[in-house]
Protein backbone atom coordinates (compact mmCIF):
# COMPACT_ATOMS: atom_id res chain seq x y z
CA UNK A 1 0.00 0.00 0.00
CA UNK A 2 1.32 3.43 -0.85
CA UNK A 3 2.59 5.82 1.79
CA UNK A 4 -0.21 8.24 0.90
CA UNK A 5 -2.92 5.64 1.61
CA UNK A 6 -1.24 4.68 4.87
CA UNK A 7 -1.14 8.33 5.97
CA UNK A 8 -4.83 8.78 5.17
CA UNK A 9 -5.73 5.63 7.09
CA UNK A 10 -3.75 6.73 10.12
CA UNK A 11 -5.18 10.26 10.06
CA UNK A 12 -8.79 9.12 9.70
CA UNK A 13 -8.95 6.05 11.88
CA UNK A 14 -5.86 5.62 14.06
CA UNK A 15 -5.37 9.10 15.46
CA UNK A 16 -4.15 8.61 19.06
CA UNK A 17 -5.23 12.13 20.02
CA UNK A 18 -8.90 11.09 19.97
CA UNK A 19 -8.43 8.52 22.74
CA UNK A 20 -10.08 5.13 23.14
CA UNK A 21 -13.64 6.34 22.71
CA UNK A 22 -12.76 8.39 19.63
CA UNK A 23 -10.88 5.48 18.12
CA UNK A 24 -13.87 3.22 18.74
CA UNK A 25 -16.14 5.73 17.00
CA UNK A 26 -13.74 5.79 14.06
CA UNK A 27 -13.85 2.00 13.83
CA UNK A 28 -17.66 2.17 13.97
CA UNK A 29 -17.58 4.55 10.99
CA UNK A 30 -15.26 2.36 8.92
CA UNK A 31 -16.70 -1.04 9.88
CA UNK A 32 -18.29 -1.64 6.48
CA UNK A 33 -15.03 -0.71 4.72
CA UNK A 34 -12.55 -2.34 7.09
CA UNK A 35 -12.08 -5.67 5.29
CA UNK A 36 -11.52 -3.88 1.99
CA UNK A 37 -8.98 -1.57 3.62
CA UNK A 38 -6.92 -4.36 5.21
CA UNK A 39 -7.07 -6.39 2.01
CA UNK A 40 -5.10 -3.54 0.45
CA UNK A 41 -2.39 -4.27 3.01
CA UNK A 42 -2.39 -7.96 2.00
CA UNK A 43 -3.11 -8.71 5.66
CA UNK A 44 -2.38 -12.37 6.34
CA UNK A 45 -2.39 -12.34 10.16
CA UNK A 46 -5.74 -14.08 10.69
CA UNK A 47 -4.92 -17.03 8.43
CA UNK A 48 -1.42 -17.36 9.89
CA UNK A 49 -2.79 -17.28 13.44
CA UNK A 50 -5.41 -19.94 12.68
CA UNK A 51 -2.88 -22.22 10.95
CA UNK A 52 -0.41 -21.83 13.80
CA UNK A 53 -3.04 -22.57 16.43
CA UNK A 54 -4.20 -25.61 14.43
CA UNK A 55 -0.61 -26.86 14.35
CA UNK A 56 -0.20 -26.24 18.09
CA UNK A 57 -3.28 -28.23 19.08
CA UNK A 58 -2.59 -31.01 16.62
CA UNK A 59 -5.15 -33.79 16.60
CA UNK A 60 -7.17 -32.60 19.58
CA UNK A 61 -10.83 -31.91 18.88
CA UNK A 62 -10.85 -28.32 17.67
CA UNK A 63 -14.61 -27.96 17.99
CA UNK A 64 -14.32 -28.51 21.78
CA UNK A 65 -11.78 -25.75 22.33
CA UNK A 66 -13.32 -22.59 23.72
CA UNK A 67 -11.67 -19.56 22.13
CA UNK A 68 -12.15 -15.87 22.92
CA UNK A 69 -11.16 -13.60 20.04
CA UNK A 70 -10.21 -10.38 21.82
CA UNK A 71 -10.44 -7.36 19.56
CA UNK A 72 -12.34 -9.49 17.05
CA UNK A 73 -13.27 -6.51 14.89
CA UNK A 74 -15.07 -7.65 11.75
CA UNK A 75 -14.34 -11.30 12.42
CA UNK A 76 -11.36 -11.96 10.18
CA UNK A 77 -9.67 -14.16 12.79
CA UNK A 78 -12.96 -15.87 13.63
CA UNK A 79 -13.47 -16.76 9.96
CA UNK A 80 -9.95 -18.17 9.68
CA UNK A 81 -10.33 -20.14 12.91
CA UNK A 82 -13.68 -21.53 11.78
CA UNK A 83 -12.21 -22.56 8.42
CA UNK A 84 -9.47 -24.40 10.37
CA UNK A 85 -12.08 -26.42 12.29
CA UNK A 86 -12.53 -24.33 15.44
CA UNK A 87 -16.23 -23.79 16.01
CA UNK A 88 -16.57 -22.74 19.67
CA UNK A 89 -15.50 -19.13 19.19
CA UNK A 90 -16.68 -16.01 21.02
CA UNK A 91 -15.57 -12.48 20.23
CA UNK A 92 -15.09 -9.22 22.09
CA UNK A 93 -14.59 -5.76 20.61
CA UNK A 94 -15.47 -2.24 21.77
CA UNK A 95 -16.86 -1.25 18.35
CA UNK A 96 -20.50 -2.21 17.83
CA UNK A 97 -20.15 -1.46 14.11
CA UNK A 98 -17.30 -3.96 13.79
CA UNK A 99 -19.27 -6.52 15.83
CA UNK A 100 -22.25 -6.14 13.50
CA UNK A 101 -20.03 -7.11 10.56
CA UNK A 102 -18.54 -10.00 12.58
CA UNK A 103 -22.02 -11.25 13.52
CA UNK A 104 -23.03 -11.41 9.86
CA UNK A 105 -20.29 -13.99 9.23
CA UNK A 106 -22.00 -16.57 11.45
CA UNK A 107 -18.82 -18.00 12.99
CA UNK A 108 -19.14 -16.70 16.56
CA UNK A 109 -21.22 -18.28 19.32
CA UNK A 110 -21.43 -15.00 21.23
CA UNK A 111 -20.16 -11.46 20.73
CA UNK A 112 -19.50 -8.97 23.52
CA UNK A 113 -19.21 -5.20 23.09
CA UNK A 114 -16.63 -4.01 25.61
CA UNK A 115 -13.11 -2.77 26.07
CA UNK A 116 -10.50 -5.19 27.36
CA UNK A 117 -10.05 -4.02 30.94
CA UNK A 118 -6.54 -3.11 31.99
CA UNK A 119 -7.42 -3.17 35.66
CA UNK A 120 -9.29 -5.54 38.00
CA UNK A 121 -12.61 -4.93 36.26
CA UNK A 122 -14.11 -8.15 34.89
CA UNK A 123 -15.20 -8.41 31.31
CA UNK A 124 -18.96 -8.76 30.63
CA UNK A 125 -18.52 -12.46 29.96
CA UNK A 126 -20.41 -15.11 31.92
CA UNK A 127 -18.29 -16.63 34.67
CA UNK A 128 -19.45 -20.10 35.65
CA UNK A 129 -17.38 -20.46 38.82
CA UNK A 130 -20.43 -21.54 40.80
CA UNK A 131 -21.28 -24.48 38.58
CA UNK A 132 -20.07 -28.03 39.05
CA UNK A 133 -19.22 -28.81 35.43
CA UNK A 134 -15.75 -28.87 33.98
CA UNK A 135 -16.48 -26.38 31.21
CA UNK A 136 -13.90 -23.71 30.55
CA UNK A 137 -14.59 -20.22 31.85
CA UNK A 138 -12.90 -17.23 30.26
CA UNK A 139 -12.35 -15.22 33.42
CA UNK A 140 -10.31 -17.89 35.18
CA UNK A 141 -8.99 -20.28 32.55
CA UNK A 142 -5.26 -20.15 31.89
CA UNK A 143 -5.51 -22.28 28.74
CA UNK A 144 -7.86 -19.82 27.06
CA UNK A 145 -5.63 -16.95 28.12
CA UNK A 146 -2.68 -18.69 26.54
CA UNK A 147 -4.58 -19.16 23.27
CA UNK A 148 -5.46 -15.46 23.30
CA UNK A 149 -1.84 -14.47 23.96
CA UNK A 150 -0.59 -16.72 21.14
CA UNK A 151 -3.10 -15.23 18.71
CA UNK A 152 -2.30 -11.66 19.74
CA UNK A 153 1.45 -12.19 19.37
CA UNK A 154 1.01 -13.83 15.97
CA UNK A 155 -1.25 -11.04 14.76
CA UNK A 156 1.17 -8.37 15.95
CA UNK A 157 4.11 -10.11 14.28
CA UNK A 158 2.22 -10.37 11.01
CA UNK A 159 1.99 -6.61 10.46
Amino acid sequence: MSGEKTTILREQFLDPSVGMVGTTKNYDKMADQYNKIVTGYQYKGPVRAAKTLANLVGDRTRSDMKIMDLGCGTGLVGEALHAAGFTNIDGLDPSQGMLDVARSKGVYKELFCAYVALNDEKLPIPDNDDDDDDKDDYNDDVGVGMVVVVLLVLLLLSY
